[in-house]
């Protein structure tokens, strides 16, 4: 059985595979480790083919992306943005490595992690897709060195003035363990006067998976 645990750890194996071929992947510059959180490559290692369709609509509205077991074919629309268009890629690699005994998967697009309203099969491939996108040890050091204060960060009234001093109250206010403080973490691109690169865009995911996953690794309370 696929517990999230499990499904995590699958994704790390296929990361850690991704790091040990990376000069065949990418022969003339290998990148650096974030940047090898790439479907694209995870397709090539896996003998997948990658196919970016604009004719997905086809197969039903919305349609985002396929997986077609048979041909070895990720198929994906690119009427999405480039965050969408990683997750929806991760998550048929997901079921490509966790649910060999379905032949077919036709997704619709998502918006991030589907959450608990999403059947069990699909819950497990968006948590490949964010294990795998947004892996725990660089989701924890590039957390690590945005926000330097303890674990996990809350909207007290010092951290909500260090992320916006214009929002400073609204953030304060907000109820213990709000998903929109989560949000302003994901999507903050400065802290303490110190500008960065907002965890949401370093990782190529929506603020709103990155809040999710921020809640998942107990990064944000």
């Amino acid at each position: 059985m696929w517990t999230f645990d499990r499904v995590e750890l699958e994704a790390r194996r296929l990361l850690a595979e991704i790091e040990k071929n990376a000069t065949k992947l990418w022969p003339h510059t290998p990148p650096a480790r974030e940047f090898m959180c790439d479907p694209e490559a995870a397709c090539r290692l896996l003998g997948l083919r990658y196919l970016p369709d604009a004719h997905l609509g086809s197969y039903g509205t919305g349609t985002a992306g396929m997986l077609d077991r048979k041909n070895r074919a990720v198929l994906l629309s690119y009427n999405q943005s480039l965050e969408s268009l990683r997750f929806t890629a991760a998550h048929e690699i997901g079921h490509w490595l966790l649910h060999p005994d379905q032949v077919m998967f036709r997704d619709r697009a998502l918006l991030a992690q589907g959450g608990l309203a999403r059947d069990l099969v699909e819950q497990q491939a968006d948590h490949f897709s964010a294990c795998f996108l947004a892996p725990p040890k660089l989701v924890r050091e590039a957390f690590r060195n945005r926000f330097h204060i303890g674990e996990p960060i809350t909207n007290t009234g010092a951290v909500c003035f260090n992320l916006s001093a214009k929002d400073a109250q609204r953030l304060e206010d907000l109820p213990a363990g709000s998903f929109e403080f989560a949000l302003a973490i994901a999507r903050a691109g400065f802290f303490n006067g110190i500008p960065f690169v907002p965890l949401a865009k370093f990782f190529n995911i929506s603020p709103t998976a990155m809040a999710i996953r921020l809640r998942e690794l107990e990064l944000v309370n």
